[in-house]
């Protein structure tokens, strides 16, 4: 049977060019006949279409994404997620792939929460919080999930890196996480963490967060975040975010009752510590990260019954309330309760 579906990509920086290549790749299988796009920067425009040659079809408007979209993926500036993320709900596609965050901020975004908890959104929406589909990640999932090890008492996740080594290609001042504004900074942009911390261990009920710019990255958005947290299940958290490190780092470390586990995101290594030495295991897990999107894209394009791993808006919606949360908590120096009742 001839696939007929049409995928629209609205924003084509390096992660919607990202998405580009992995569904071109696997159009066949998610039966996708063309893949239309559109930025409103030209020179972007001009890359894609040099770069994917005659497979791609660049959009004349935004109108000619939401009228003739089956599927919508939007990768615009967090900063300005709103505007095409109604204008995609009011639209004829079926389901609609927002980047993660969902948003710079909180604000008109409770509308969508509570709708996407009454099941009225209308469509099927996944937010790109793709590092659960990690096998690390999965694979701390099925451990706690068995309940080997006894209770969870404490868990860190970190995440560091140096910004200027991010993106080697272009002037890391220039680059949406030098600014806040756009959407940028380590606790916005590399918020993967919190969100895989809250999905493994239970919603966040408090946090006590430092929200700093302590390096001379000249950026207007913060390059170091400390996190304290716990669960409602009563398990203390530590989350740490930084655009620092030169040699990139991304763990974390869990303490059960009966062992401590210690995992890499970026080689894939996992120990597991126990009281007794005989007990100790270590072993590598294989990670390719165009897999992940891979992953990410299989669960997108299944029914909603099949879904087992992809963020739905209203936890992206308690990722953010968290973010806001670590803001004010930092900037009152003291201890934040969710839900934030105050911010609408």
């Amino acid at each position: 049977m001839k696939s007929d579906n049409i995928l629209g990509i609205i924003g084509t920086g390096s992660i919607g060019k990202r998405h580009i290549r992995g569904i071109k790749k696997n159009a066949e299988k998610y039966n996708i006949s063309k893949i239309i796009f559109y930025d409103k920067n030209q020179e972007r425009l001009n890359d894609v279409s040099n770069q994917f040659k005659d497979s791609l079809v660049s959009a004349s408007s935004l109108d000619e994404i939401y009228r003739n979209s089956d599927y919508i993926f939007i990768c615009t500036p967090t900063s300005i997620h709103e505007e095409p993320f109604q204008r995609s709900l009011e639209s004829n596609a079926k389901k609609i792939y927002l980047e993660k965050p969902l948003s710079s901020d909180l604000k008109g975004w409770r509308k969508y929460y509570e709708m996407s908890k009454k099941g009225t959104l209308g469509k099927q929406i996944t937010v790109g919080y793709f590092l659960r589909f990690h096998p690390v990640i999965q694979e701390i999932k099925k451990i706690i999930n068995e309940k080997k090890y006894g209770e969870i008492l404490y868990a860190r996740a970190v995440d560091g890196f140096y910004l200027p080594y991010w993106h080697p290609y272009e002037d890391y001042r220039s680059f949406y996480m030098s600014s806040r504004a756009l959407g940028g900074g380590a606790l916005l942009d590399t918020s993967h963490e919190i969100d895989y911390i809250s999905w493994l261990f239970g919603e966040i009920k408090e946090v006590y967060g430092n929200v700093q710019h302590v390096s001379n990255l000249d950026i207007h958005a913060d390059d170091l975040t400390r996190i304290s947290a716990q669960t409602k299940k009563g398990i203390n958290l530590d989350i740490h975010l930084d655009l620092l490190q030169f040699e990139e780092e991304r763990s974390i470390q869990i303490i059960f009752e009966k062992s401590v586990i210690k995992a890499s995101l970026i080689d894939g290594n996992i120990s597991i510590i126990t009281s007794n030495d005989h007990d100790n295991i270590s072993y590598k897990l294989e990670v390719n990260f165009d897999e992940l999107y891979y992953l990410a894209y299989d669960e997108f394009f299944k029914d909603e019954s099949e879904r087992r791993s992809s963020s739905t808006l209203h936890e992206a919606f308690k990722i953010l309330e968290v973010i806001e949360a670590v803001r004010l908590s930092s900037s009152v120096g003291s201890k934040v309760t969710l839900p934030l009742w105050t911010i609408n």
